[in-house]
């Protein structure tokens, strides 16, 4: 089952397909220089579209599981890996430097409600209006701290779409930042097919951090 805020994602990357690429693609790649810079715009909008729904899944995940917990006090695996990443500085690797000194977070010996209150006012004020982007360790920053697993030996997220978002993450940098020569050769059809992909990617995605808050 899938979230209905993948839903919306869905239908307004339909909306974007239908206002700003060709109706018909050409087999050929025969675009007008105005087409080719719409196809630009396509992508970073879709990209800001991909972006804000990551951000409301983890936010909308975190807050059920939360409601959950105060009122029957039942610890998930949202709960119980949230917290403990709020322990560890929000670390993604072992080993891994904390982005939060010690004196940011209240102690370890807090009572758990009041650890999870706090981590929750951290994790919306720093981690989640802090996120640029949808690369891998955007994702990982923001998904760990909710207990998904992103370690090639487990096969909760797919490596391969993780890749192709860290590429269209990596894309879509370019486009915000690179002179418009270095896209001359852009393609509609293939800025569609990669956004298309990335989507139907999020479908899997989306129903393993739905299912953690039912």
């Amino acid at each position: 089952m899938n979230s209905t805020l993948y839903a919306s994602l869905t239908h307004r990357i339909d909306e974007l397909r239908r206002h700003m690429l060709p109706a018909t693609f050409s087999d050929i790649g025969d675009y007008t220089e105005g087409e080719r810079d719409i196809a630009l715009g396509f992508r970073v909008l879709a990209h800001a579209e991909i972006e804000h729904y990551l951000e409301e899944l983890a936010t909308s995940t975190l807050d059920d599981c939360a409601k959950v917990f105060s009122t029957s006090n039942r610890v998930s695996r949202v709960i119980l890996a949230f917290v403990a990443s709020y322990q560890a500085g929000w670390a993604t690797e072992v080993g891994e430097e904390s982005p939060f000194t010690a004196n940011s977070r209240a102690k370890p010996k807090e009572h758990f409600s009041e650890a999870l209150n706090r981590a929750i006012g951290q994790y919306k004020e720093s981690i989640i209006k802090g996120n640029n982007g949808v690369k891998a360790a955007n994702l990982k920053t923001i998904f760990v701290p909710l207990g998904i697993d992103f370690r090639e030996s487990s096969d909760e997220v797919d490596q391969t779409w993780l890749n192709s978002i860290n590429t269209f993450g990596t894309n879509r940098g370019l486009t915000a930042h690179k002179s418009k020569r270095v896209h001359n050769q852009i393609d509609p059809k293939s800025e569609f097919d990669e956004v298309d992909a990335i989507v139907q990617g999020l479908k899997e995605f989306d129903a393993l951090v739905f299912s953690l808050s039912q």
